[in-house]
């Protein structure tokens, strides 16, 4: 049975990678302000938050003479293509049990950009796609040049999109998991360099994290071949915002309870049968409860900055189960769950509406989202 589980996640990752690519692509068709102009930013005006990826393939656009909307659509294509693929080699090395279908198809699990149509083509891709592969090679890298390649990626994350460094907690997290063996001691002696690089990058971000009115012309001037409604109401127009323009912006969302007690809640519907194996599951002397809830912790700020909070609950989740699950086909965790003998009849029709029936707005909604709405009308 464990196999055909496997199979069905399988052919599920295939569905979702041919409807996330389909938005991708048309979102890129459709110059969209959000999922296509945030790759396109750059440091043609100096350096800026989000640049590094969009300079890195200004400059091959420019090299090449090939189109750069093209280049950076077969990137992002890439990326998602290799963070499923790399999610499946993961799943399938563990022996899944039913109630591990409820954790890996949550309706914020990696369907959620085949669900949520806007949350396709966002930058966090990059992120995912890197941290899995990094997962997969662990194994074959000694620590010191895992702390190295921790370093590497996270600092092109964060150059990639700002937000993302708050992300680097999973990094640390699976990094002192899998390498317990060495002890509280020398882990902390690793994680100092990444700790101390992550802080520093922080730094350099928030002092470069807006640009003036002429700054900002002079990106879209080198753009605006592929961008022509460039700086009106895209995400290169946000370069120009400082944090206090962001809590100006978002200050009505956050100040309606509404807003909070609904992503609470859609917090405790997405994640709460993994943190209930999660507290079932232990790490050495303690439960995996404990790093799951330090890691939501340390992404929080987040939740200050931006309104999107369905896209960053997507991201923590997926990053969680990708660690769980690691460690638990390498048996660093050891988990005891009382898997009640219940009727595939009943529960398998539950796992069906729960997993395919909703999903949870990217941001600024308060009711859950029907997924086959659009199917309907």
């Amino acid at each position: 049975m464990t196999k055909k589980k496997i199979y069905f996640i399988g052919f599920l990752l295939l569905i979702t990678f041919i409807v996330t690519s389909y938005n991708v692509i048309q979102f890129f068709n459709e110059r969209a302000s959000f999922q296509y102009s945030d790759w396109l930013i750059n440091y043609q005006a100096g350096f800026v938050r989000r640049g590094f990826v969009g300079e890195i393939f200004f400059q091959l656009s420019n090299i090449l003479q090939f189109r750069l909307d093209i280049l950076i659509l077969v990137f992002v294509l890439i990326l998602y293509m290799t963070f499923y693929l790399n999610f499946y080699k993961i799943i399938r090395k563990i022996n899944i049990k039913l109630i591990d279908l409820f954790v890996i198809l949550s309706p914020i699990s990696f369907f959620y950009t085949a669900f949520e149509q806007k949350a396709s083509g966002r930058k966090e891709i990059i992120f995912l796609s890197l941290f899995s592969l990094f997962i997969l090679i662990i194994k074959k890298i000694s620590p010191l040049n895992q702390i190295f390649l921790i370093i590497l990626i996270t600092t092109i994350t964060s150059l990639t999109h700002s937000g993302l460094i708050f992300y680097n907690v999973y990094f640390f997290a699976l990094f002192t998991c899998y390498n317990l063996k060495l002890g509280i001691k020398k882990i902390s002696l690793y994680l100092l360099p990444l700790i101390f690089s992550s802080l520093i990058t922080l730094i350099f971000i928030s002092n470069n994290s807006t640009i003036s009115s002429g700054e900002l012309e002079i990106i879209c001037k080198s753009i605006i071949e592929y961008l022509p409604n460039c700086g009106k109401g895209d995400y290169v127009t946000t370069l120009t915002w400082g944090l206090k323009n962001n809590f100006e912006g978002f200050k009505s969302l956050w100040l309606n309870t509404n807003y909070i007690i609904f992503y609470f809640v859609a917090f405790i519907l997405c994640f709460g049968v993994f943190l209930y194996i999660s507290n079932n599951s232990k790490l050495h002397n303690f439960n995996f409860l404990f790093i799951i809830i330090l890691c939501m912790v340390s992404t929080l700020p987040l939740y200050l900055i931006g309104a999107d909070y369905g896209r960053y609950m997507y991201v923590s989740y997926l990053s969680s189960i990708l660690i769980y699950y690691f460690l638990l086909s390498e048996n660093i965790i050891k988990r005891k769950i009382n898997f009640y003998n219940i009727k595939k009849i009943i529960i398998i029709p539950i796992l069906v509406v729960y997993s395919f029936t909703f999903t949870i707005p990217l941001c600024c909604k308060t009711k859950l989202k029907f997924n086959y709405i659009k199917l309907i009308d």
